[in-house]
C-alpha cells in the first residue's frame, strides 16, 4: 500500500465466479470450496473486526474487467491451506500442531 507502507496481497476472483444471484452461483463450475462469496464475506467480516488470529482485510474492489480483488495484509509463509498440507493427515496430531497458529 503506497499510502501506508503496509505490505498487502490481493486475491483475484474472476467475474464469472462472482455472481450476484445465488442460482447462478450454484450453477457455476466452482466447487463449494472455491466459491467466491463465502470467502469474500468471511474475510471481510473477520478481517475488518480486528479479531486476533485473522489478517486485516482492507477491502474488496472491482477492477475494470469486473473481477473482484480481495485485499488483505500480507502474512509471510503462505496461507492456511498451504500450512495444513505440511502438517500431515487430518486428525488429533495435526490439530495439536495447528493449534498455536
Amino acid at each position: 500500500d503506497c499510502l501506508t507502507g503496509l505490505m498487502v496481497i490481493a486475491k483475484r476472483f474472476p467475474c464469472q465466479h462472482v455472481t450476484d444471484r445465488l442460482r447462478n452461483m450454484r450453477q457455476s463450475s466452482s466447487t463449494g470450496l472455491e466459491r467466491a462469496w463465502p470467502e469474500l464475506t468471511l474475510t471481510q467480516r473477520l478481517g475488518c473486526e480486528g479479531l486476533a488470529g485473522f489478517c486485516a482485510c482492507l477491502g474488496a474492489f472491482n477492477d475494470n474487467h469486473g473481477d473482484v480483488l480481495l485485499v488483505t495484509e500480507y502474512i509471510p509463509g503462505g496461507d492456511l491451506f498451504e500450512l495444513a498440507l505440511t502438517l500431515g493427515e487430518p486428525g488429533p496430531a495435526r490439530e495439536k500442531q495447528a493449534l498455536p497458529v
